[in-house]
């Protein structure tokens, strides 16, 4: 699976979470959660996603949510090789 195609599953995997909501991203943020789930493809092969919330600038402010998706190569390869991310603001305003 190409790059384009892994950022298409990671941008559709993190729509639910831009419903979420300023208060319960703070929580994450104090709790240091992230969420993680695998997708499975229909060749079989499975992808790990791992979504991360952190305060873009000050705390308080706007809050970056972060998603990253893994193929499952090793980590040294990784250095060598940029996955997609995806990412988005949410304001304290919740915009």
């Amino acid at each position: 699976m190409d790059k384009a195609q892994l950022a298409k599953i990671l941008e559709d995997s993190m729509a639910k979470y831009k419903s979420i909501g300023y208060a319960t991203y703070q929580n994450w943020i104090r709790d240091r959660t992230i969420e993680s789930f695998e997708i499975k493809e229909p060749t079989g092969k499975l992808y790990q996603i791992e979504i991360q919330a952190f305060w873009d600038d000050k705390k308080g402010e706007a809050i970056r949510v972060l998603g990253t998706i893994d193929d499952g190569r090793s980590s040294w390869k990784k250095l060598f090789r940029s996955l997609p991310t995806y990412s988005f603001i949410v304001g304290p305003n919740g915009r």
